[in-house]
Formats: structure tokens, C-alpha cells, sequence
């Protein structure tokens, strides 16, 4: 692997973690290589092992920002305010 333009690691450190990035480039790279030269048979386990638990944690972010951002219209909300309302007087 090269560093930088010297090809050292002083010259990477001059870089500002370019050479990380580009390392984790390279290995998402070869990782995306890998399973596509894999058959379907293979992928769709793959895809399936990686693929489901993000969708959940994405629905699950999803769900907890809509609840907060509509936590005053919902049933519960009315249920509990119905409760603590005295109602009109007379």
C-alpha cells in the first residue's frame, strides 16, 4: 500500500487520513467484488443476513422520530388528556 507521494508513513500523516479512507474504500471494494462473482444462491443469504436488520433499525428510527414529532395527535395523547380534564363545570 502506498502512503502518500513519498510513499512513507511520515507522508501519510500529511495526508489527514486520506489513506484511511482510501483503505476503507478498497476493502468495501473487494468485499463488493467478492459477492458479485458469487452465485445468486449465495447473495440472497447474504443480502438477507445484512438486509434485514438495518430496514429494521431504519424503521425503527422512523417510528420513534414520527411518534415524537405527532406525540400531541395521537389517541393515547387524547385518552390521557380526556382523563385529566375536569370537563365544563356548571
Amino acid at each position: 500500500m502506498r502512503f502518500g507521494p513519498g510513499g512513507s508513513d511520515e507522508a501519510a500523516g500529511a495526508a489527514g487520513g486520506r489513506t484511511t479512507l482510501t483503505s476503507v474504500n478498497a476493502v468495501i471494494d473487494a468485499i463488493e467484488s467478492w459477492l458479485a462473482g458469487q452465485s445468486f444462491w449465495v447473495q440472497v443469504p447474504i443480502l438477507l443476513l445484512v438486509g434485514i436488520p438495518i430496514c429494521w433499525l431504519v424503521a425503527g428510527i422512523i417510528d420513534r422520530v414520527v411518534e415524537l414529532t405527532l406525540r400531541r395527535h395521537t389517541r393515547r395523547e387524547a385518552i390521557r388528556h380526556a382523563q385529566t380534564d375536569p370537563g365544563p363545570t356548571e
